[in-house]
């Protein structure tokens, strides 16, 4: 986990149930059906080695205009979790040299059983300990 948050771990546990191992701030392009693209929010690993993509509810004057306060359901917009034992591959998306040169952020694409498309993903400065997590998935 990153250590300029210690509070997310017991963050997780609270409001989810889940035993963070490392996380990361991600871009989600295939969004779950209720959502837009991109959606951005936190990948997860937890201790059972499952991937986990949530996003928050924003607390600013800009995504209240377009979010009504009783629409909100708590601080978790979008939890989505990705089994291990679901996760057919996961490998880094290659991307052309001008697409990498604009936005050098890894982008990871996560084939999962019984569906075609792959979920995409961007991290933003992910950490050597969630680079290694990743590592472990089938390829």
């Amino acid at each position: 986990m990153n250590k300029s948050h210690p509070d997310l771990k017991q963050l997780l546990r609270d409001l989810l149930g889940i035993e963070a191992t490392a996380s990361s701030l991600a871009r989600l392009f295939s969004a779950p059906a209720a959502s837009s693209c991109p959606l951005w929010g936190l990948l997860v690993i937890d201790s059972s080695g499952d991937l986990h993509f949530i996003s928050f509810t924003q607390d600013n004057w800009v995504s209240r205009l377009f979010i009504p306060a009783d629409d909100e359901k708590g601080p978790v917009r979008t939890h989505e979790c990705y089994s291990r034992r679901d996760i057919r591959s996961l490998h880094r998306d290659k991307r052309g040299f001008l697409s990498s040169l604009f936005n050098p952020s890894l982008r990871y694409a996560l084939f999962l059983e019984g569906r075609e498309d792959a979920l995409l993903f961007e991290l933003e400065s992910p950490d050597r300990i969630f680079l290694d997590a990743l590592d472990s998935f089938p390829s």
